[in-house]
């Protein structure tokens, strides 16, 4: 089966070293050896050499199904159990703006959905549709701004900053196609693969650098 790539086209399978263990090729960045001056785990010999599958054929039925889908079912609701937390995450914005689908996979190593309805972002997961995040988005002539989003708060989102920073790095990655760290679970270990297996699972092939705790304060130019 062909790998989907790396959706920023920084990585390919030339970057693989033949014969080296997951566990050897899994490797972590110091501050001074990345652009962001943070501790950060490069997840890519796993989130781009991997592909993604299931042996349930309603998952497959429904990934499939949902390519042609405008978002509409979610707009309104907010996800199963959610609380509402708030935040200041700001970005860039051109002016331009319209409801529907912002992002959809186009692989199932893209594991999310996204959607712009009357104000509000929706983040659905591509291979169910199961909506895990909604987000206020206040759009002005000078940037965008979320002050607040609602999650489910347990297991792996059971920290409010972890949900915020999933948003902010779905925002900046999927909309914006910016290659920053995203977040991982402030109580996870140091263990690469646990690490990588879990960015994996949240995030596919856009999971290229792992960062413990709170990514909110990773910026790109002209943000």
């Amino acid at each position: 089966m062909d790998l989907a790539g790396s959706p920023y086209g920084s990585w390919s399978e030339a970057n693989v070293v033949k014969g080296e263990t997951l566990a050897d090729a899994l490797r972590w960045l110091e501050p001074q050896q990345n652009a962001w001056r943070l501790r950060v785990l490069d997840c890519r010999p796993l989130t781009l050499t991997s592909t993604s599958t299931t042996g349930d054929p309603r998952i497959a039925e429904s990934f499939s199904r949902l390519r042609a889908s405008d978002g509409s079912q979610h707009k309104g609701l907010s996800p199963a159990n959610a609380s509402r937390v708030g935040c200041d995450l700001r970005f860039p914005f051109n002016g331009e703006t319209y409801d529907g689908p912002l992002f959809l996979a186009d692989v199932m190593e893209d594991k999310w959905d996204i959607y712009l309805y009357d104000g509000h972002l929706y983040f659905a997961r591509s291979w169910t549709g199961e909506l895990w995040l909604r987000a206020k988005i206040d759009f002005s002539a000078l940037d965008a701004r979320i002050p607040w989003v609602e999650a489910k708060l347990d297991g792996d989102y059971a920290d409010p900053i972890f949900a915020i920073s999933v948003v902010d790095f779905l925002v900046k990655s999927h909309l914006y196609r910016r290659e920053l760290p995203h977040p991982v679970p402030e109580e996870y270990s140091d263990n690469p693969e646990t690490i990588a297996n879990f960015s994996m699972n949240a995030f596919g092939r856009w999971a290229s650098f792992a960062k413990l705790g709170d990514t909110t304060g990773v910026l790109f130019p002209g943000q």
